[in-house]
């Protein structure tokens, strides 16, 4: 078990607990509030708490590194997914949110659909799906009365 991964199951236990996202975060800043010093805004001849502005850097930095991470883990997935499509078949475009265009077509085209297909069977015909991009963990946050059991934003 490295590092981070150790603290897993405690920390899955309190967010089922919790039951989503902000309630674990209201405990964690909670506990670093009343536990830690953390909020404490170092003064001449302290030792303990940090200079202004830097518990929010920390804070931010950390945030910044896993945004990283699940970036390019989204990035790995789509490419994946770009692979796994028949060297034949074309990629459709997408918008800005992965909802695939509409394709314009040509009057042949049109005049094509009109007319019944009888050179293939109903049986023979597979339909494709087009390929969604996964959804990120950040897109849509759990509401604070989500089950306990229910905390798919944290692994």
């Amino acid at each position: 078990m490295s590092g981070v991964e150790k603290y897993d199951e405690v920390l899955m236990n309190v967010a089922g607990q919790c039951g989503g996202i902000q309630p674990l975060f209201d405990v964690i800043f909670s506990f670093l509030y009343r536990k830690t010093d953390f909020f404490h805004i170092m003064q001449p001849g302290d030792n303990m708490g940090f200079s202004e502005g830097v518990a929010e850097k920390i804070l931010l930095s950390a945030f910044h590194k896993y945004q990283k991470h699940a970036e390019k883990a989204r990035q790995e997935l789509q490419r994946d997914s770009t692979r796994r499509q028949s060297p034949g078949a074309a990629v459709k475009p997408v918008d800005s949110e992965g909802t695939p265009k509409k394709e314009q077509q040509s009057s042949s085209q049109k005049s094509d659909q009109s007319r019944p297909d009888t050179t293939q069977s109903k049986e023979s015909v597979v339909a494709t799906a087009p390929v969604q991009p996964p959804e990120t963990a950040a897109s849509e946050p759990k509401a604070a009365s989500a089950p306990a059991a229910s905390v798919p934003h944290l692994a």
